[in-house]
């Protein structure tokens, strides 16, 4: 294999690992704990990676649920809980929010993402979808956030003003605005392509218009009897995979490239490796693939001149990258450990 194959090999996998779900919790499976309480906690934090964005005066006022069948007969239970009836699209758990309700009020969930989105690159985000039980309306607005850094909701003023994360710009936002499709009964599968517009790392979810350009309608309620006057929705499945599909002939290929003069040694290496650069290397990742391309260590580096331990990783052939916060990378070669 050339150098201008290899290379464009290793950072094809480096930019997209094989189709990896960068959501690695997307379906609410893996837990810290069991979701206990009831619907005025928030329980969605029980779920590893996810978040309730909102600040802490409000942790108890705006409560997306984690329901899961590891709660036996509880307002958080599978199939039962107070959102009515409905078993998982897959696996033992889903989460609900609150995509409509009076006063502005919303819920919004949080996740920090594997990998930094790659500027340029498109993508495909996709979830599965049903109405709760609990609520009069079908709110036809979802959306999905991809920030550099962590938003949050700061007060009740701007749950009341409809304004829920002040900071953020249209630009970095995708938006569903076709849920009507959906019902209390089925779950369905949305998802759409977009290019991503910066190196975002984190994913933020639900309905960030207020309600005077919210799209809304009866939903199955006879006489349309406003029983509760909200839309809940619950979500599962979700995902956000890479579909760059860069040739491999480095000619034609678009690599986010910027070598800096970085010595790594011993090569080849036994338990560690040592770094040295003439410039910071803070907030960088070092990365390491298989000879397949798959990603198998991701070290952060958090000094200058850094030592990598390879404890995790067997003998044999590695493709060694060095990658900034932006996702820029500042070097690259072959790595032999243990050979």
């Amino acid at each position: 294999m050339t150098w201008k194959v290899f290379a464009a090999f290793i950072f094809i996998a480096f930019n997209c690992l094989g189709q990896e779900n960068l959501i690695w919790n997307g379906s609410f499976e893996i837990l810290y704990d069991c979701p206990e309480g009831n619907s005025f906690n928030s329980s969605i934090e029980s779920a590893k990676g996810w978040k309730n964005p909102v600040d802490t005066s409000l942790k108890s006022y705006l409560t997306p649920d984690l329901f899961n069948r590891c709660n036996q007969g509880g307002e958080l239970s599978v199939p039962k809980n107070w959102y009515g009836y409905q078993e998982p699209s897959t696996g033992n758990g889903y989460v609900g929010i609150f995509t409509y309700q009076s006063d502005n009020e919303r819920d919004f969930i949080q996740f920090r993402l594997n990998e930094k989105l790659i500027k340029g690159r498109k993508y495909l985000l996709k979830f599965d979808l049903v109405f709760g039980h609990f609520g009069s309306f079908k709110c036809n607005n979802i959306s999905f956030a991809l920030t550099k850094d962590k938003i949050e909701v700061p007060s009740f003023s701007a749950v009341q003003a409809g304004n829920y994360f002040p900071s953020l710009s249209d630009t970095d936002v995708v938006e569903f605005n076709n849920l009507f499709s959906a019902d209390t009964l089925n779950w369905v599968n949305y998802s759409k392509e977009f290019f991503a517009k910066s190196a975002a790392q984190y994913v933020t979810i639900g309905n960030f218009r207020n309600n005077e350009n919210s799209e809304i309608k009866f939903g199955w309620y006879y006489d349309e009897v406003v029983i509760h006057s909200l839309s809940a929705v619950l979500l599962d499945n979700i995902s956000l995979i890479c579909l760059d599909t860069l040739s491999c002939d480095s000619s034609t290929a678009i690599i986010p490239v910027n070598e800096k003069e970085i010595r790594v040694y011993p090569n080849p290496a036994k338990d560690h490796i040592q770094l040295k650069s003439g410039e910071s290397l803070h907030k960088a990742d070092a990365v390491f693939f298989d000879v397949h391309g798959r990603c198998v260590q991701i070290t952060g580096i958090t000094e200058s001149n850094p030592v990598i331990s390879l404890s995790g990783l067997p003998a044999g052939i590695y493709f060694f990258a060095v990658r900034n916060k932006e996702g820029m990378i500042l070097h690259r070669e072959k790595l032999l450990i243990g050979l």
